[in-house]
């Protein structure tokens, strides 16, 4: 009888162990969960090398997570299958869109002996609703493998890969990188471009060019040819008819971008648009007292393509601006027409935390100014692009039917329309 009580009185503390380690692994939980709601709602107070460690943090708990299934042979090849769909034009997968294909991999990649209890799924909502500027966005972590192709061509793929995370910091050009080592335990590795050229890296780090919504899986574009010819040309002659005055919409003909300005851990380029549409300070339709420029529609924002450097990207053909002289009624418009300009700046797109930039742009034409005297008046906007580099070009297009008075003479006119930086050129051309 006495040993049947000291069994029940040892069960009894083994539960009772069982249940405070529950309650102070739930508790432990609770509290990650409101430090990391407070350390959200303190972002935009920090310095951006601060935020830059928040992101380093976070994106560190994810990828030790990961660093658990790098030697299981069914994760790597889903990983591979996915990461070759080239969801947005580089070699990455999102990390949810691994765990839809295989939905216990969180709570795998959470029970990681290389994180702490409960420290993955907290890192995961890291990155949802965060305060930006006057607005909150949500990125999303994915796995990137630079040099992809390369490596599986030279039969380095599949092996034992090193994990970075990346936050994106392109004043950076050696990382910190983790692998599992001989006797299965992790070890550090100093991480360059050297390094990822000649072993398997798996980079952790948030989207550039998802921001939510639907994935759609664009066919794999093949590269333009680079040869010397090509690569140093790439404006052509003007499509411009003398007829070609009341069109509808402009295209960006072709582009090129002469400058790599993303490191090997963020991929292919960004390349990128903030653009307005508006009548000019003296023609405002909308009230004949005011000579301020009356601003229509929202900034029209899109990444234009995974753009590699000296490629010129002939035939690019992508609309600029649609129903620029026929928007409808709704955003308001002139006898049909939007405005007559466009201001624009095209930049490489940068994540979160790299900052938003003011660039100003500004033209200055003779006319009717408000004190009813004649002379030059100036119509300018600044414009808000986020990037951690210089805007490459920023400008006015003008659609005037008439030119200036002159047959597509006017430099700003879409027809004949042209940028050439240090490191973008672009053409425009109206239909």
């Amino acid at each position: 009888m006495e040993h049947m009580k000291t069994g029940r009185y040892a069960l009894l503390s083994i539960v009772f162990i069982l249940f405070f380690a529950h309650c102070k692994e739930e508790l432990a939980n609770n509290v990650r969960h409101q430090v990391l709601e407070n350390d959200k709602s303190l972002l935009q107070t920090l310095t951006p090398a601060e935020q830059y460690a928040y992101l380093t943090h976070h994106l560190d708990v994810l990828r030790n997570g990961i660093l658990s299934q790098v030697e299981d042979g069914a994760f790597r090849s889903l990983l591979y299958r996915e990461v070759e769909k080239r969801f947005d034009g580089d070699y990455n997968v999102l990390l949810n869109v691994l765990a839809e294909r295989s939905p216990s991999l969180f709570e795998t990649f959470a029970a990681s002996r290389y994180t702490e209890p409960g420290a993955f799924s907290v890192s995961l909502e890291a990155f949802t609703n965060i305060p930006d500027s006057t607005t909150m966005i949500s990125l999303y972590p994915q796995i990137y493998i630079p040099e992809y192709e390369q490596l599986k061509a030279k039969g380095l793929l599949n092996s034992n890969p090193t994990l970075v995370s990346y936050s994106g910091d392109e004043e950076l050009t050696r990382w910190s990188g983790v692998r599992i080592n001989a006797m299965g335990e992790p070890e550090e590795v100093t991480v360059d471009e050297e390094y990822v050229r000649s072993h398997e890296v798996w980079v952790v780090s948030l989207s550039e060019s998802y921001h939510g919504g639907a994935i759609v899986y664009l066919p794999k574009e093949a590269e333009p040819e680079s040869d010397a010819t090509r690569a140093s040309i790439c404006l052509v002659a003007g499509y411009c008819q003398s007829s070609n005055t009341a069109w509808n919409h402009g295209k960006l003909r072709n582009f090129k971008l002469k400058c790599d300005l993303d490191n090997i851990l963020s991929g292919a380029n960004d390349l990128s648009d903030h653009s307005y549409s508006t009548f000019s300070s003296r023609i405002n339709p909308f009230n004949g007292s005011r000579h301020d420029p009356q601003w229509i529609g929202d900034p029209d924002h899109r990444l234009l393509k995974k753009a590699n450097p000296t490629y010129c990207y002939s035939a690019f053909n992508k609309m600029f601006f649609e129903d620029w002289r026929t928007a409808g009624s709704n955003p308001p418009n002139n006898q049909g027409m939007r405005g007559n300009l466009v201001f624009y700046v095209f930049f490489e797109y940068d994540n979160w935390p790299a900052r938003l930039k003011p660039q100003s742009v500004s033209i200055a034409e003779y006319g009717l100014k408000g004190d009813g005297s004649w002379g030059m008046i100036t119509t300018k906007l600044d414009i808000m692009y986020r990037s951690s580099q210089k805007a490459l070009a920023s400008g006015v297009m003008d659609s005037s039917p008439v030119c200036d008075g002159k047959v597509c003479g006017n430099t700003r006119h879409p027809c004949v329309h042209r940028i050439e930086t240090s490191c973008f050129e672009a053409q425009f051309s109206t239909e």
